[in-house]
């Protein structure tokens, strides 16, 4: 018999007896958006329940620096929100725009801020000066559905991509962990028939199997919507 996990759109089945893996190999220096790392993005995205978060976006003017020395504008720019909003959470991921300038993603744990704060903050952190950059140096939309949630994750914050020949520090990451709105964890064990019945549509999906398990995206159902007798 097999058992399952499930957590907010994510199934994981495990199939054998043997252990998930659960160590990491030590990282090298990181230049960009591996596909290992996206998936786990992914996932974690698809553990949250949905609180209408905001999706951000952060630019550089004509004068950019780094992408290891922007994380203290973005680290700036996480303090003034937490003074005027509070505990929040976040997901952000680093990107570089074709003329090498870094730029920001965040899928934010709020339900308002008000663009022209962040156009400010954002202006008064970078220090340019350039009224073209408090203009059109940031956006800010809201999330309208727990899709809409993957929608952004998946097109915007979990993109494989390179980057210039630089040391980069970490590509993505989350800010205020302990606020993530992870949903309920439900576990339980699978006939043979609702095994089966997965196995069919893993088959059909094209699903990750490692080590003897299956990660199932459910995408707003649940396991009684796949597996029930």
């Amino acid at each position: 018999m097999a058992r399952y996990k499930q957590c907010g759109q994510l199934l994981t089945v495990r199939l054998g007896t043997g252990a998930p893996p659960d160590k990491i190999a030590k990282r090298g220096k990181v230049v960009g958006m591996s596909s290992e790392s996206r998936n786990r993005l992914i996932r974690l995205m698809l553990t949250l329940r949905y609180t209408r978060p905001l999706f951000v976006t952060l630019t550089y003017p004509a004068a950019y620096p780094s992408g290891r020395a922007s994380k203290e504008h973005l680290r700036a720019f996480w303090e003034r929100l937490r003074r005027e909003y509070g505990n929040y959470w976040a997901v952000w991921r680093l990107e570089y725009q074709e003329r090498g300038a870094p730029h920001y993603h965040i899928i934010l744990g709020l339900t308002y801020v008000p663009y022209d704060y962040i156009a400010r903050i954002w202006y008064e952190i970078v220090g340019s000066g350039d009224e073209a950059h408090l203009a059109a140096g940031t956006r800010v939309e809201a999330i309208r559905s727990r899709n809409g949630v993957l929608y952004y994750a998946s097109k915007y914050c979990a993109k494989v991509s390179g980057a210039p020949l630089e040391e980069t520090g970490r590509v993505w990451g989350v800010v205020g962990r302990r606020h993530l709105p992870v949903d309920v964890v439900r576990e339980g064990d699978l006939s043979d028939d609702q095994l089966m019945r997965l196995i069919a549509e893993y088959r059909r999906r094209g699903l990750d199997l490692y080590d003897g398990q299956v990660t199932f995206h459910l995408f707003g159902a649940g396991v009684a919507d796949y597996l029930d007798d």
